[in-house]
């Protein structure tokens, strides 16, 4: 059951919050120039991007562990990778807070601000806090969130401290973050230079066990068609008991690439098996009308998921395939109607 943290838990967060943006970290460091903090009583290192250097918004955003830190890595190379920067922003997790204009809040966050009696004028200076949560729509932190921004924002501080005001050297653009770590040993908290950890996000792979099932899904027979797969929170806001915040929905949508025909879709919730939807799909086609010629996908979780079936069944599984447009369109149109 969510709990609210406590308005003097809130204002010291604020406080601390305050003290990071009079040193203007964001006239320093690029948003890709990492500084991980190592608290105590946490197994993985914390990630924190300060955004703001280009212009547009100012903001510090924490990525927990190293899992946080993939999540990172998908955002960073989107350009690259190619995946809609919608899915790719609801498909992760951080506690975040920005420096913006009053009619950027939510109703919470301007209530919250009234009832710490906090005054903030003009565009740019409005703090306000979000946490992202993975198939959820970004909303205020817990008590248990909030807590772990005090910690982490305190030692921030202190680390944006010695790398602006104590000449603290970091090599950003060979791989290397500003590391703030405690020391057991000597019972002090010790600011430099480390290397990135590499990481990889992962995804569930799906692995045909079933023997039967594989010697029925091998013996149908082959047939031409190519069929589109796609995932896409449709940026909703709904609310539904048993969630301790908003939901945004998951849709799964299947399209024939021949003629952009609907074959499928399916709404998923945070808890619903996303993995098990997809490949239940495909074995559920081959089984009633045959194996395809070609699958098309892009959403790493439908390529991970749906590898071990494709290679078995000798199914082409295509991410470079142009006609996505399709499911991109369907998909745009929807939200349209549904706004």
């Amino acid at each position: 059951m969510r709990k609210e943290a406590s308005l003097e838990s809130w204002r010291e967060l604020y406080e601390i919050t305050g003290n990071i943006k009079k040193l203007a970290p964001w006239e320093y460091l690029w948003d890709t120039d990492l500084i991980a903090i190592s608290l105590p009583e946490r197994e993985e290192p914390i990630f924190c991007s300060i955004m703001g250097r280009g212009g547009t918004y100012y903001g510090i955003s924490a990525y927990i562990g190293f899992e946080g830190l993939a999540d990172f890595d998908m955002i960073a190379r989107s350009e690259e990778t190619g995946l809609p920067v919608d899915y790719i922003m609801s498909d992760q997790s951080n506690l975040s807070c920005y420096f913006g204009s009053r009619d950027e809040l939510q109703v919470e966050q301007r209530k919250l601000i009234k009832n710490l009696e906090l005054k903030f004028r003009g565009q740019g200076n409005w703090l306000y806090y979000e946490s992202y949560k993975k198939g959820y729509t970004p909303y205020l932190p817990d008590e248990e969130e909030v807590l772990l921004l005090i910690d982490i924002h305190k030692n921030l501080y202190m680390a944006l401290k010695a790398y602006i005001e104590e000449g603290c050297k970091v090599d950003f653009e060979h791989g290397m973050c500003l590391w703030r770590t405690y020391s057991d040993e000597e019972k002090l908290w010790f600011t430099g230079e480390k290397p990135i950890p590499a990481v990889e996000k992962e995804y569930p792979y799906v692995e045909l066990t079933d023997e039967i099932l594989k010697r029925r899904l091998k013996k149908r027979p082959r047939v031409k068609t190519e069929i589109i797969l796609e995932l896409s929170y449709m940026n909703g806001k709904v609310k539904e008991e048993g969630y301790d915040r908003p939901i945004n929905p998951l849709l799964f949508v299947a399209i024939d690439a021949s003629n952009g025909m609907v074959m499928g879709t399916q709404l998923l919730r945070p808890d619903d098996d996303v993995t098990g939807v997809i490949v239940n799909f495909v074995g559920n086609y081959i089984l009633k009308v045959g194996r395809m010629k070609k699958i098309i996908a892009r959403i790493p979780t439908i390529l991970t998921a749906l590898e071990d079936t494709c290679n078995y069944c000798e199914i082409a599984l295509d991410e470079e395939d142009d006609r996505i447009w399709m499911a991109d369109e369907f998909i745009t149109g929807l939200k349209d109607r549904t706004k």
